[in-house]
């Protein structure tokens, strides 16, 4: 069996290039349709009937929810054409990489969006409509606004953590792209590699610990057992806090993985194995990602009527599955990377 090592890097730098753009071009792609199923849900009920475009104190502006929906859905397109086009006919450019890094860049607009609408709902106190990103009812137990607040503030942290995993992840694909095209592939080490994939863990371990503490809250507050209403907060959704309690457990143990293989050295003698614990990692990835996809998404948005699961399997394919990338890159790529390894000498694609 071919080790990972040998799988990695060729004898051509021409064939070492190629691959490894396929194989960024391959995950901009998946992200661009995980990004555009979610955002044509979200742009379908920002312009759906009823929305009050009356432009009331009361009601945060629709236009805005509207332009972020968009601005979503045209970067999951651009990404997913692009990711494509090189997958498939190897066509692509500085100047496509570049273009599509900028409207990668622009998606922060929805994040903001998104943040200001939560904290606008938590301000107003208009949590109880069941739309959305902070729903918080209960048909017998009155909920105080700090208790509000501190549901909000955890919900607005959780999302800059899934934020970080969906427009991060894409920024730094679109963002090597464009550096590789440069002939700048000599700047993407093992070592830099290594910190991006603690970045990850930090993230991982961030989200986790708010998803536990999100599920201790409501737990004081409403109890154990299925809730009359679901809590979402962000990225979060509550039906059954011991779920949601789950959850965030694996993704700490998880976040805790991550740091560790962060610090983990290559395939080489040193490691004593092929696969430098790669396959380990992988499995460990895959269980946290079924996990979450049962006890978060099929357990408890699935069930919810008025929920959109389209709009949380995004965070947790990007949670879960983008670390494995890094894991191998960081574990197959030398400590000193040299132009020579990736070489642009001879034409890559057609290119504009």
């Amino acid at each position: 069996m071919t080790s990972y090592g040998e799988a990695r890097l060729m004898d051509s730098p021409r064939a070492n290039l190629v691959d490894d753009l396929t194989t960024t071009s391959g995950l901009i792609l998946a992200y661009g349709i995980i990004v555009i199923i979610g955002g044509t849900v979200d742009l379908t009920a920002a312009s759906a009937k009823g929305v009050d475009w009356s432009g009331s104190d009361g009601v945060f502006p629709p236009i805005a929810i509207l332009l972020a929906q968009l601005t979503v859905t045209l970067f999951g397109l651009v990404s997913m054409f692009l990711g494509f086009q090189y997958v498939a006919s190897r066509w692509g450019s500085k100047v496509t990489s570049l273009f599509g890094l900028g409207i990668t860049l622009a998606a922060w607009f929805p994040f903001l969006t998104t943040v200001a609408l939560i904290a606008f709902q938590a301000d107003h106190g208009n949590v109880g409509g069941g739309a959305g990103p902070l729903q918080i009812l209960h048909p017998t137990i009155s909920v105080s606004q700090g208790e509000i607040n501190s549901i909000a503030l955890m919900g607005i942290l959780g999302f800059w953590g899934y934020a970080g995993t969906v427009i991060g992840a894409l920024t730094f694909l679109q963002w090597k792209m464009y550096r590789f095209f440069q002939g700048g592939a000599s700047t993407y080490s093992a070592t830099y590699y290594r910190s991006r994939l603690g970045y990850y863990g930090f993230l991982s371990l961030m989200v986790g610990a708010l998803q536990v503490a999100l599920g201790s809250f409501v737990e004081g507050m409403f109890g154990w057992g299925q809730l009359p209403s679901p809590v979402v907060s962000g990225p979060f959704f509550i039906l059954w806090p011991e779920l949601s309690i789950t959850v965030g457990v694996c993704q700490v143990l998880f976040g805790f993985y991550i740091l560790y293989r962060s610090t983990t050295p290559g395939v080489g003698p040193s490691t004593g194995n092929k696969d430098a614990g790669m396959f380990k990692f992988q499995v460990v990835a895959w269980s946290v990602f079924l996990i979450s996809m049962g006890a978060q998404v099929l357990g408890q948005v699935s069930l919810a009527a008025s929920a959109m699961p389209a709009l949380f399997i995004r965070n947790v394919i990007g949670f879960a599955l983008f670390p494995i990338y890094l894991d191998v890159l960081s574990h197959t790529t030398p400590e000193n990377v040299t132009p020579d390894m990736f070489s642009m000498s001879k034409t890559v694609g057609s290119g504009i």
